[in-house]
């Protein structure tokens, strides 16, 4: 009778026959780990997504809540857009949207119309000539001073214009200042050592703890 060949695996000797359903088993079982494996890949994926998704309906909705709560004026459609544009604006330029929402407190409480004795307009008060070179550099469209009545159009070019102040200044507090008194004439006062005007930003800093407070939770 002839003699069945053996074959040799991992140091085991076993016929040919045998061999081969070890083979198939090995395969098998490392198909379903690589399933479960990929399976489990997918699910957590798509937890975190759906995760990410509460959060940021969470944290429009607090927007949303704080607009609706402090604006003059405004059709509810324009109060959804607007929530959307603090938190696009947010998100792009790393800002805290409450921050943001501070600011335009202070700058307009809210009022869309809203125009200063120094001719900046709208709720984030941008003088025409500021309006118009921040789009210029960034790519935004301009077609007239009238356009910074627009809620959503303002809120765009402000955001950006104090994120430029925010890369000149290389801080926040810098930034929200320049955004009042003007970049020049903080650069003068910087370079004469002196100490800017303070109560403009404790104004926004007071409003973002309130906001913070009330809203944050």
């Amino acid at each position: 009778m002839m003699q069945e060949k053996l074959v040799r695996i991992s140091g085991f000797a076993m016929s040919r026959p045998v061999a081969v359903i070890f083979a198939l088993i090995y395969v098998f079982q490392s198909a379903t780990i690589f399933y479960l494996l990929t399976e489990k890949y997918e699910s957590d994926k798509l937890i975190r997504f759906q995760q990410s998704r509460i959060e940021q309906l969470e944290e429009k909705l607090k927007i949303l809540n704080v607009i609706q709560d402090f604006q003059m004026g405004m059709r509810p459609s324009e109060i959804g857009r607007l929530a959307n544009v603090v938190y696009e604006e947010s998100e792009k330029y790393g800002y805290d949207p409450l921050l943001l929402l501070a600011l335009i407190n202070v700058e307009s409480s809210f009022r869309k119309g809203q125009v200063s004795h120094m001719g900046a307009m709208g709720l984030m008060q941008m003088k025409p000539s500021v309006g118009s070179a921040v789009a210029d550099r960034s790519g935004i469209d301009w077609y007239n001073r009238s356009m910074l009545f627009n809620p959503e159009y303002n809120v765009r070019l402000g955001s950006r214009y104090l994120f430029e102040l925010v890369l000149k200044f290389g801080d926040v507090k810098a930034a929200i200042t320049a955004y009042n008194i003007g970049e020049t004439r903080l650069r003068n006062i910087q370079r004469l050592k002196k100490d800017p005007p303070k109560i403009y930003l404790a104004k926004v800093m007071k409003k973002y703890r309130e906001l913070k407070d009330k809203y944050d939770i």
